[in-house]
């Protein structure tokens, strides 16, 4: 699977959860302070986790495909620069 595949399916995912709070909170007639804290919070964490897990998909992919240094370094082995691919694809799909 390729890499840029998963980072466009972690996009839509966080992108899609973004909506669903916002329509949420559209037809909510609570509070700003009671839909933060009672009707939506377990929704918003999940998103702040989903985000999280997605910003750490993207660094780990800045690491491996453009950090000359760690490459020079780390990957002068093929099959550990393949293992380390590996790893980001089920970092992203997990």
């Amino acid at each position: 699977m390729n890499v840029e595949v998963i980072e466009e399916a972690l996009k839509v995912k966080i992108c899609h959860q973004l909506w669903q709070l916002t329509e949420a909170k559209k037809n909510s007639e609570a509070s700003k302070k009671d839909f933060l804290n009672s009707e939506c919070a377990e929704e918003i964490v999940k998103v702040s986790q989903d985000h999280i897990k997605f910003i750490s998909f993207l660094l780990f992919k800045y690491k491996i495909y453009k950090n000359d240094e760690i490459k020079m370094h780390m990957f002068d082995d093929a099959n550990l620069m393949n293992h380390s691919k590996n790893m980001l694809r089920l970092v992203g799909l997990s």
